[in-house]
């Protein structure tokens, strides 16, 4: 990827285009007033929610009337939204060209006795400590940004930026190579963001999706999981010799329900992070937004409480929890363990293990007895895009897992059994009515969106006490 490039063309002056577009910008009509905008788009609102709050006083819905009243006001009060909008810009523009056009007049250079922290927009330092300064004397981009100007209308450039010129080959550093004046832009205003990523969601993929048009969704699902008489909730096949009569049998149903909860994030940012960014700052947040998104319904799906989020598999009435070994030291997890878990797992062919990361040492140590010696318990994949594996299923490390010892610290997983619903996907939007008078604008970002697992217990098999459970863990180990 090429670095940033500020361009101009030397063949229109700038200082005489920034003239003409000042003239043109303060010769048009003049705005509407901003202040009165938001008055009247507020009082459209206030009416739109009055007219609402009338018809669920009354609780009843709205009538033909009053649906077109309230249609009409929300209508207005978004075009004048756009209108404010527009009203925004214009003033944006007008005060950077203003500020752009009063720059090409002044010299290059600091005056004498001013600093870089006190040097005016525009200005730069005239000492050679900016050499290595990543942002080459420059305060900032838009000071930059005026001495690109400065050397279209005067076609001197300063030796500042003169280290800045682009030249992604050998042909360009010639003297008429460039002949649009291309510069990089300054290291320090590259638009690069450093953050730590957060862990790849191992379970999102598996799950079962349930598309969601309303806030609740009702499934039928069949009463299924006592296999002592019958694999089908209720259902029975018979042998029967000729004239036998066979009994009549009946399938029992339950109904699950899905309803879908609101994931909100807000955040506020001021004007001038948002001006003066040379990353998109709203582009940041949604980043970050989404991250914790991500995060959170992983945390939920493990461990949710079911009330207002989703219900995670350590709360869910169908968990199997085997017992720790007689004797088993704190915070430990054996081979003994693992063989239990496995043995619990309804449909293993389908799960994955999530662990800790502080019980990885033990499970990468773990051997299976073969004769006098054994073979590994985990094997590491050979391809970086492939997960290790545990008694031959993927294992995902995930920092939602309990640490070392606690219950939940290893979870064996068919996550197929698991229903996720979303009823709205990331949705975001932001204002700058709500800290208008500090100066900021606000962001908010939600979903609504719904997870369980369907099952309502543990599954009786025909011929065994041990029930199964698409999810397993291990009982705490605190020793004896």
């Amino acid at each position: 990827m090429h670095p940033t490039v500020l361009a101009v063309t030397q063949s229109m002056p700038v200082l005489l285009m920034g003239l003409a577009v000042l003239a043109i910008l303060c010769s048009a009509a003049v705005a509407p007033s901003i202040p009165e905008l938001r008055q009247k788009r507020s009082a459209l609102l206030r009416e739109a929610e009055g007219i609402i709050a009338k018809a669920d006083g009354e609780k009843r819905d709205l009538n033909d009337d009053e649906e077109k009243a309230v249609t009409d006001r929300t209508d207005e009060a978004a075009r004048i939204l756009a209108d404010v909008e527009r009203a925004e810009r214009r003033q944006t523009l007008r005060s950077t060209v203003a500020a752009g056009v009063a720059g090409l007049s002044r010299p290059l250079g600091p005056k004498s006795g001013e600093t870089l922290a006190t040097a005016p927009l525009g200005s730069v330092q005239a000492v050679e400590a900016w050499r290595t300064d990543p942002a080459r004397g420059y305060r900032r981009a838009a000071d930059q940004l005026v001495d690109v100007m400065r050397f279209a209308a005067t076609g001197r450039a300063s030796a500042q930026l003169e280290s800045l010129r682009a030249a992604a080959g050998s042909d360009e550093a010639s003297e008429n190579a460039s002949p649009y004046g291309d510069f990089l832009l300054a290291p320090a205003f590259q638009p690069v963001l450093l953050k730590v990523d957060p862990e790849v969601d191992p379970v999102a993929g598996l799950v079962t999706e349930v598309p969601m048009a309303v806030p609740a969704v009702r499934l039928p699902a069949r009463v299924d999981k006592d296999h002592r008489s019958s694999v089908s909730g209720g259902l029975q096949v018979f042998r029967r010799a000729s004239s036998q009569d066979v009994d009549p049998k009946r399938v029992k149903m339950e109904r699950i329900e899905l309803r879908a909860d609101s994931l909100m994030g807000l955040s506020f940012a001021e004007e001038e992070i948002l001006s003066d960014s040379p990353i998109s700052f709203a582009a940041i947040l949604a980043a970050g937004f989404n991250d914790e998104f991500r995060a959170r319904k992983l945390s939920e799906r493990l461990a949710g409480t079911g009330a207002g989020e989703f219900l995670g598999v350590l709360n869910s009435p169908c968990l199997v929890t085997v017992a720790a070994q007689d004797g088993q030291e704190a915070d430990t997890f054996l081979y003994e363990n693992a063989i239990d878990m496995r043995s619990r797992c309804w449909g293993y062919g389908r799960a994955i293990w999530l662990y800790n990361q502080d019980v990885l040492p033990e499970l990468m140590r773990m051997v299976i007895p073969t004769g006098t010696g054994g073979v590994p318990a985990w094997v590491t994949s050979a391809r970086e895009d492939r997960p290790d594996t545990f008694l031959g299923r993927p294992a995902y490390p995930t920092e939602f897992c309990k640490t070392r010892g606690d219950l939940g610290d290893v979870i064996l997983g068919n996550w197929s059994q698991y229903l996720e619903g979303n009823l709205e996907g990331t949705q975001g939007a932001e204002s700058t009515h709500v800290r208008f008078d500090t100066h900021e604008r606000a962001f908010k970002f939600w979903q609504r969106n719904a997870g369980a697992p369907w099952w309502r217990s543990t599954l009786h098999p025909k011929n065994s006490e041990a029930t199964l459970s698409p999810f397993v863990v291990c009982a705490e180990r605190a020793g004896s």
